[in-house]
């Protein structure tokens, strides 16, 4: 045991010397390792809920990541092609099919979104149904904070879930009445009445008759 204490000791004091940041992978941190400690993260809030939204129509929904760590604060996404910058696990949806899609601006140089220490960001996730019904998924964000659960053969990386649900509606059209009284009409006569259709869909949606 003692053996094992002094060779822990000596890595730990060569990463030191190295200038390494111990917990924050080796891309994009700064800060000589311990003395900096680590990022630490919040998510405000945990579970979004989009509520009904019509079919074709987006809704977005801001996220705010708070470091509240002394390190800066790395959220490993994917490149387009699918690749992974610098991480051993990425950032997703699941499931991936899922109508909530993440947004995040103003990425670093590798692609992925940073988080300066005692600093806050807001990324978005955008709901746009396709088809009426009932929707729910996760986020499952992998950062290079302390705090959160460990992603599995990746050292270093954990990760927090935000859960977001929502829920499809078709078009709604609203007619200003459902009946119509004409009365007596002498034959060969013409009498009209007026009808009212309003679009009773939210984010200016537009309706179509056929």
């Amino acid at each position: 045991m003692t053996n094992f204490g002094r060779v822990r000791n000596v890595l730990v004091y060569t990463a030191l010397g190295l200038g390494l940041s111990i917990h924050g992978c080796s891309c994009e941190d700064t800060g000589p390792g311990l003395g900096r400690l680590v990022a630490d993260v919040k998510l405000d809030p945990q579970e979004i809920n989009f509520g009904q939204v019509p079919v074709g129509a987006s809704i977005q929904m801001p996220v705010l990541v708070t470091n509240q760590g002394r390190d800066r604060l790395r959220v490993c996404l994917a490149l387009e092609d699918g690749t992974l910058n610098g991480c051993a696990a990425v950032t997703a949806m699941e499931p991936a099919e899922s109508p909530f899609v993440p947004i995040y601006e103003n990425l670093s140089e590798q692609g992925n979104w940073l988080v300066e220490p005692s600093e806050g960001r807001e990324f978005l996730i955008r709901f746009t149904p396709s088809v009426e019904g009932d929707f729910d998924a996760k986020l499952v964000l992998v950062h290079n904070a302390i705090n959160g659960d460990p992603v599995v053969d990746a050292a270093w990386l954990n990760t927090h879930e935000i859960i977001v649900t929502g829920t499809g509606v078709a078009p709604q059209v609203n007619f200003s009445q459902t009946t119509f009284d004409f009365g007596d009409i002498t034959v060969n006569q013409r009498a009209q009445m007026t009808l009212t259709l309003s679009n009773g869909t939210q984010f200016n949606q537009p309706v179509s008759i056929q």
